[in-house]
C-alpha cells in the first residue's frame, strides 16, 4: 500500500475520480482512499478532501468540480491536451506504486528511464528559481562540458525528458537531454525569472526539442500517407498544427505549419515508403537527398 504523503494521496484521489464514468460522492471517495492508502487508522474527512482538491488545481490546473445534477464530484471535461497528459501520468504512477513486482510484467525501453533521477531536483530548482550546475556530455563531444543554467521547464519527447534552460554564459535558451547529464547540482544562487521568455512558446512551432536554425523559416507542409499509416497519424498527430486535407480523390493527406527541422526530417524518413512529402519543394529535395545518401551505403 502507498503512504499518506499528500502527493500520493492526491494521486490516488485523482486516479479514483478520473476512472469513474459517473460523479462520485464524498463517501465514495473516503471509502476508496481509506481502503487503498495507509492512513494510520485516520479517516479521510471532507476538510482534507477540499485541501487535496485545491492542491491538484493549483499544481496541475485540473479541476475536480461538484456536479449539482448528479450530486457528486467529477473532473472538468474541458481539459486541454497538457492537463490530460497529467491525468494519464497520475494513472500510470498509481498503477506502478500499487505493484511491488511490477517489473516482472512491464518492460521499459532502453532509454526510457535514463535521467529520470534528476527530475525531482530540477523541478524544485525551477520552482525556486535556483541556478543549476551540470556536467553534460553531448553526442558530438568526447568529454563532458560544464554549464551553469537558469532552468525554465521540462519537456518530454519520445519517452525522453529534456531540460529547457538559459545558459548563463551565452544568455541563450538551450535544451539538454536528461539522459546525457553526468552530474547535477542545485546551487544557492537565485535568478530573476524572465516572464517574457515563455520557453514552451519557442518550441510550439517545432517537432521535437531542437530549435530551428536562425535562417530557417516556418513553413506549410503537406504530407501524403498510405491508408494504414494515415490511420496511425490521425490517432497520433505529429504536431498540434496538424489538419486533415479533404480531397475529392480520397487521398490521405495532412497539413502542418512548423519549422522543418532535423528532427522532423528524421521522423519522415522513419516512416519509409508510407509517407510522401508534397510540399514544400525544399523539404522534398532534402528528403530525396537523404534517401539517396542512405542508398549509397548499399552500393545500389
Amino acid at each position: 500500500m502507498i503512504t499518506d504523503r499528500p502527493v500520493l494521496r492526491q494521486l490516488a484521489l485523482l486516479n479514483f475520480v478520473s476512472n469513474n464514468k459517473s460523479a462520485v460522492s464524498i463517501k465514495d471517495i473516503s471509502n476508496y482512499l481509506e481502503s487503498t492508502l495507509d492512513l494510520n487508522g485516520d479517516k479521510y474527512i471532507e476538510r482534507t478532501f477540499q485541501r487535496d482538491k485545491e492542491a491538484i488545481y493549483r499544481d496541475f490546473g485540473i479541476l475536480i468540480k461538484y456536479d449539482v445534477k448528479f450530486k457528486g464530484y467529477l473532473i472538468d471535461e474541458t481539459l486541454d491536451r497538457k492537463e490530460l497528459e497529467v491525468v494519464n501520468a497520475f494513472k500510470l504512477t498509481n498503477a506502478l506504486l500499487r505493484k511491488q513486482d511490477i517489473l516482472s510484467f512491464i518492460s521499459f525501453g532502453a532509454q526510457s528511464l535514463k535521467g529520470l533521477k534528476y527530475l525531482s531536483k530540477l523541478i524544485k530548482a525551477i520552482e525556486e528559481c535556483k541556478v543549476v550546475r551540470l556536467s553534460y556530455k553531448p553526442h558530438y563531444y568526447n568529454e563532458p562540458l560544464t554549464y551553469q543554467l537558469e532552468p525554465y521547464g521540462l519537456k518530454e519527447f519520445k519517452g525522453l525528458w529534456y531540460l529547457i534552460a538559459v545558459d548563463r554564459l551565452s544568455g541563450e535558451l538551450k535544451t539538454f537531454g536528461l539522459d546525457r547529464i553526468i552530474e547535477l547540482d542545485a546551487l544557492k544562487i537565485r535568478f530573476k525569472l524572465n516572464k517574457d521568455l515563455k520557453p514552451f512558446n519557442k518550441l510550439s512551432d517545432v517537432y521535437g526539442v531542437i530549435k530551428p536554425d536562425e535562417q530557417q523559416e516556418i513553413e506549410d507542409v503537406i504530407l501524403q500517407f498510405t491508408p494504414l499509416q494515415f490511420k496511425y497519424i490521425l490517432n497520433n498527430p505529429l504536431h498540434l498544427s496538424q489538419r486533415v486535407i479533404e480531397s475529392e480523390s480520397g487521398e490521405c493527406q495532412i497539413s502542418l505549419r512548423l519549422y522543418p527541422t532535423f528532427d522532423f526530417e528524421m521522423e519522415i524518413l522513419s516512416m519509409g515508403e508510407t509517407v510522401k512529402v508534397l510540399q514544400p519543394d525544399s523539404l522534398k529535395a532534402r528528403i530525396v537527398e537523404r534517401i539517396k545518401s542512405s542508398l549509397s551505403h548499399y552500393y545500389l
